[in-house]
């Protein structure tokens, strides 16, 4: 079986996979078993959690899917517990990253999944169309995307549509990405106006940033911003925030986020593979929807 393969299954119940190709049967679940220790490493590159994460494997049982064994891993990051699912193969030589059923209106789980307030967002909360952005501050086709929100989508459509920002570094092949994340919601404690300034000038200066001057760097625009730049170190350096961005990441793998930026307008998906005038369309067709 080859990795990272998409499939469609059209058949008992309607199943979405992400993952890897297999056979499709019914099983009756056995006792459960302790998960193999090689299993943890892939889930741990896959999270992009720190190598001195502790990983903490649970049992697993059998599933409806051939030789697949459902299992979730706990993973401990400061005192802070993720949990992920995962189907695993019982020789433990493949995995899939997510089942999901398929429904007849998709965007109402995704409304239901994503908790928008307590995130960054502007533009008024009674909007028409809610665009929800996963986004990572040192991904660069996501400096292009806020460069055309900002400039053309916002001014086009102004108070009918609410921009809400969710927090998605991918830090595993990103240095920088999920301290960047964590300082802009450091940035936050000095207002939402401040937190979007930061936005703007580490998109318009992400070139510039290194692992090495990242700490810097941040605090740099973050004072110019308008953060208070001792507020914003502490926070930083106590990482008081990571457990806000954990939370937006993993609400993001529920929705089969896997890359940056992937927004939705009123529920429906959108990434980065598709134009600018699909984009348009898709929040014209939400604002006649919504009859505004």
């Amino acid at each position: 079986m080859a990795p990272l393969q998409l499939q469609r299954m059209t058949m008992a119940g309607f199943i979405f996979v992400m993952g890897i190709s297999f056979a499709f049967a019914s099983r009756k679940n056995s006792e459960p078993e302790k998960l193999q220790n090689n299993t943890p490493p892939f889930a741990q590159k896959w999270s992009g959690l720190p190598k001195e994460a502790e990983l903490d494997p649970s049992l697993v049982q059998t599933s409806l899917l051939l030789d697949f064994l459902k299992t979730q891993i706990a993973m401990h990051d400061d005192k802070i517990k993720h949990p992920y699912s995962f189907l695993v193969s019982q020789d433990r030589k493949n995995f899939i990253e997510g089942v999901f059923r398929l429904a007849a209106h998709p965007e109402n789980d995704v409304l239901q999944t994503v908790v928008v307030g307590d995130e960054l967002f502007e533009g008024p909360a009674s909007a028409a169309v809610t665009i929800i952005e996963y986004a990572d501050l040192q991904c660069g086709a996501c400096a292009q995307m806020h460069t055309f929100l900002k400039t053309q989508l916002l001014p086009r459509f102004g108070a009918r549509i609410r921009m809400v920002y969710k927090e998605f570094p991918l830090a595993q092949i990103h240095d920088w990405a999920l301290q960047g994340s964590m300082a802009n919601q450091c940035t936050r404690k000095d207002g939402s106006e401040v937190a979007l300034r930061f936005r703007d000038l580490i998109y318009t200066h992400q070139s510039e940033i290194t692992k090495e001057n990242a700490r810097d760097k941040l605090l740099q625009y973050g004072e110019r911003a308008g953060a208070n730049r001792v507020t914003l170190a502490k926070c930083l350096d106590s990482k008081a925030t990571l457990s806000h961005v954990r939370r937006s990441m993993a609400e993001g793998r529920r929705l089969a986020v896997r890359s940056t930026p992937t927004l939705f307008i009123n529920g429906k998906r959108f990434t980065a593979s598709s134009t600018g005038a699909v984009l348009y369309r898709m929040i014209v067709d939400a604002l006649k929807d919504s009859g505004k």
